[in-house]
């Protein structure tokens, strides 16, 4: 059955992701606005790089519209010189965001499902493992962006002593519950799961002062990892299967998870993130639009798809935390998020 353009749970997700980022932006305190910390990238660029890639990737390859001259610009002569050295002010750099949020919103809910499932127009030097793909899967991969870096600009705000952002937010547009007919509902949930894949390949990245938490206002990656797995298993598992709590994740956090960060085994955190992504993604991969519209009280009235796209949310987030905290001690980037391979097979037109 069509869907009435624009709503979408996948649709409603992006105006989230959007506003996410937003936040992430205006959480960085003065101090952390200004020039590189560390292995990171100054705020303000990477507020630009979020601009200029959702603008690439909904403007130009998902809409076929010409690209938008200020940030195609940046972009370009970004190729030629440090972040370092090609920041504009923060307020010019939320100015850009904001238009180009405006701009990819009007188009990305402007289009009914099967637009949605027209494949997208590609320069010719774009990577082979993208043609073919369509709108649809431009538009989950740039949810999946959004909450990275927000994460990452969360995490430059907690160096500057900021309160926890709490990401991912309320998210407002894709917390109500969805239709029996979201024909959205199996890509959210193939967003899921490939999060889980993010988390994992930061996880299995990080060095052992992030995990530990040696960096004073910084969580330890491993009670981030417990945290995000805690949620997972009580949903997806627990609530939805019916399952006893995950044992291997027990093994972790036998009383629940600690009030306070605090470092944990790492070694029994991933063979916890092993047994509950295989357990929850087993689930999520049998979701269907009937299943995603189950009733679930969280916060206000929502329901099973509505929640599984805060799991992506929230996943993604925290890998681009976790991602950024890693950067702290030297780890390369790891260009999240990766392929998506599993929404790339959601959102093939010859898809059930």
């Amino acid at each position: 059955m069509t869907s009435i353009t624009g709503e979408t749970l996948l649709q409603r997700l992006f105006l989230d992701a959007q506003d996410e980022f937003r936040a992430a932006i205006d959480h960085v305190p003065n101090p952390g606005r200004g020039g590189s910390i560390g292995g990171l990238n100054p705020a303000g660029w990477t507020i630009m790089h979020v601009a200029e890639v959702q603008s690439g990737w909904i403007r130009e390859f998902a809409a076929a519209a010409p690209p938008d001259d200020e940030l195609y610009a940046w972009f370009r002569s970004s190729e030629r010189q440090r972040p370092e050295d090609h920041t504009p002010p923060y307020d010019e750099a939320r100015a850009n965001f904001d238009r180009m949020a405006e701009d990819t919103a009007a188009m990305v809910t402007g289009w009914s499902w099967e637009e949605l499932l027209q494949p997208i127009t590609l320069p010719e030097d774009a990577p082979k493992a993208w043609h073919g793909a369509t709108r649809a899967y431009l538009v989950a991969r740039s949810v999946a962006h959004a909450f990275v870096h927000a994460g990452e600009l969360s995490l430059v705000a907690a160096l500057m002593a900021a309160d926890d952002l709490s990401l991912p937010g309320t998210l407002p547009h894709s917390s109500p519950p969805t239709a029996e007919d979201d024909p959205s509902t199996p890509v959210v949930a193939a967003l899921a799961r490939d999060a889980f894949e993010e988390i994992r390949r930061i996880a299995v990245s990080s060095p052992t002062p992030a995990v530990t938490g040696a960096m004073d206002r910084l969580n330890p990656v491993s009670y981030t990892l417990a945290h995000a797995l805690h949620r997972e298993d009580r949903l997806w598992s627990q609530v939805a299967q019916g399952n006893e709590p995950n044992p291997a994740l027990l093994a972790v956090i036998p009383e629940g998870l600690p009030g306070e960060a605090t470092a944990l085994p790492w070694g029994e955190c991933l063979e916890a993130l092993d047994s509950v992504e295989a357990e929850v993604g087993r689930w999520l991969a049998t979701v269907t639009p009937e299943v995603g519209a189950t009733p679930m009280k969280w916060g206000d009235d929502s329901s099973y798809a509505s929640q599984i796209g805060r799991s992506a949310a929230h996943l993604f987030s925290h890998a681009g935390e976790m991602m950024a905290h890693a950067s702290l001690y030297g780890v390369g980037d790891l260009g999240m998020p990766g392929r998506l391979i599993r929404v790339r097979e959601a959102t093939s037109p010859e898809s059930p």
